[in-house]
């Protein structure tokens, strides 16, 4: 049975069409040649990949972020030395270099602030391409190095529903769910090392539309918990799971703009195309949030794109929510945890940090008007209707208590 959700309507649209999943699961830190330090380029300093902190985590790249796309033309093709067949070769999956990792370190503002100097000694990568974690057995896997972390999984309420009434209760179903999840990153870390020596084994890079497809991941990991949920629902219900069913063609009326294509998939305001080498990109077909029609989402960073969802959960874009959480997933499985390290380094420096704006309101704003825009934020982004990680309501929660006792003191 294929996953596929986005004909189905959401079961109640003032709530988040999506439930997060916290659950732990392995992962594989890339460790330098032989083990030996790597300057930083910035600092010109020596530094372990991967690096041990204070706590004794492990902190460094995981074997997804040491891959990166590159696209070449004819003329890389002759500088690297190798024939080119067309004109435009297009693209190709080759190891990062050991620099890309390093972040550049950020201006100390003030000196009274704590000193930036000591925090980027403890995490000097970009947190896009690192990621943190307890060592499991401290033995080498080949290039790595296997560590134990934290993460989440995003699935449909629907889905979560669900599991909820198969296995008893909401807290059964996310212990479950958790374990699916876990049980499949393993198996996806598996795929993931047959890849990286195919990459290793060819000194140039190994054209995409040369990678076999075993290498290729099928699915998210959010399609396939999601996938095992409905089919054990079926089951549940008497249904045989692998029925074929030929759905009519086209879109339900109401439910965003018109396919574009098998391999394209639209809403209101987005579309996400899939090529024919598994890459994931997408861009505004309406203008929306600030941003014009034909605006590509590669071009906008983590955090604007987790701004973005925000927007949409707001506006009950329920088709592009699913949309834009699908090219997450696909361009990077870690964004909720991400986005989270982000906003707490951004939340760390007291310099930044401005109660009137998390809230959105002018200093002169009134005790009704902070707790008006106090819900409203509330709204947007709770966990439990937005999919968001909890800090930022933490945050939310924590300028409304600023604000709402410089009043009480009044």
């Amino acid at each position: 049975m294929a996953w596929h959700t986005r004909h189905v309507a959401p079961v109640n649209t003032s709530e988040s069409p999506r439930v997060t999943v916290l659950f732990e699961r392995e992962d594989l830190l890339w460790t330098s040649p032989g083990g030996e330090p790597v300057q930083n380029p910035y600092t010109k300093t020596e530094t372990d990949i991967p690096l041990r902190n204070e706590h004794g985590a492990l902190i460094g790249p995981n074997i997804f972020d040491v891959i990166d796309k590159v696209e070449r033309d004819k003329k890389d093709l002759v500088e690297l030395g190798i024939p080119p067949v067309t004109d435009n070769e297009g693209h190709y999956f080759v190891l990062r270099p050991a620099s890309e990792f390093f972040d550049k370190p950020k201006k100390k503002k003030k000196k009274s602030s704590p000193s930036n100097n000591k925090d980027y000694l403890l995490y000097p990568f970009k947190k896009s391409l690192s990621t943190a974690g307890a060592p499991v057995t401290g033995a080498l896997e080949g290039d790595f190095i296997r560590i134990r972390k934290k993460s989440t999984v995003s699935i449909s309420r629907l889905s979560f529903l669900l599991a909820s009434g198969m296995y008893g209760s909401s807290l059964k179903a996310s212990a479950m769910i958790g374990q699916i999840a876990s049980d499949a990153w393993s198996k996806d870390l598996i795929r993931a090392k047959h890849f990286y020596d195919l990459v290793v084994s060819s000194s140039h890079g190994i054209q995409a539309r040369n990678v076999p497809a075993s290498t290729m991941a099928a699915s998210t990991i959010s399609q396939h918990v999601e996938t095992l949920i409905l089919r054990e629902a079926c089951t549940w219900m008497g249904i045989d799971p692998d029925t074929k069913i030929q759905r009519k063609r086209g879109r339900p009326a109401g439910e965003g703009k018109a396919d574009l294509g098998d391999d394209s998939h639209a809403g209101n305001v987005l579309v996400i195309r899939l090529s024919a080498d598994g890459e994931v990109t997408g861009s505004f077909i309406a203008d929306f949030a600030g941003y014009t029609t034909g605006t590509a989402l590669e071009t906008l960073d983590l955090k604007e794109l987790a701004n973005l969802l925000v927007e949409l959960q707001d506006a009950d874009q329920v088709t592009d929510v699913e949309l834009l959480e699908a090219y997450l997933e696909a361009a990077d499985p870690d964004w909720r945890d991400k986005i989270l390290e982000d906003e707490a380094d951004d939340a760390g420096s007291a310099s930044r940090y401005d109660p009137y704006s998390v809230l959105g309101v002018d200093q002169n704003a009134s005790l009704e008007e902070i707790t008006r825009a106090y819900r409203k934020a509330m709204q947007k982004v709770h966990p439990d209707r937005s999919g968001l990680p909890g800090f930022f309501a933490q945050e939310v929660v924590k300028a409304y208590k600023s604000l709402k006792g410089k009043f009480e003191h009044e």
